[in-house]
């Protein structure tokens, strides 16, 4: 997806997978307007909303978002968990991700496991 700006690749990865506008700006934890505003190019969202956005699509802004996707063959209920909490984690500072991490991982695994 080389030369494409964020937007342009917001875009394409939103209609590789089938998804609306509404469904990305839920899944990112954005309103629908900030969405529409940055994948039209109209508007850039600021810090966390643009954090959100591009790890819901799993969109590397510095890379190649083709070689960073490995998980796609996985089940479908379980790339929209991945997203779902990828969306959630990118909201976190990055001084906090890595203790949000892991304490939702150890919650999820006392949970699941009694």
């Amino acid at each position: 997806m080389g030369g494409m700006d964020l937007p342009e690749r917001a875009f394409k990865r939103r209609k590789d997978r089938k998804l609306t506008q509404e469904q990305v700006a839920s899944g990112a934890g954005v309103s629908l307007r900030a969405y529409q505003g940055f994948e039209s190019g109209k508007s850039s969202p600021q810090g966390g909303n643009l954090r959100a956005i591009l790890a819901f699509l799993d969109i590397d802004p510095d890379g190649d978002d083709d070689a960073a996707t490995t998980r796609t063959t996985w089940p479908a209920d379980v790339q929209v968990f991945l997203d779902v909490m990828g969306a959630y984690l990118a909201t976190f500072p990055d001084v906090e991700r890595l203790d949000a991490i892991h304490n939702l991982t150890a919650q999820i695994f006392r949970t699941t496991r009694g």
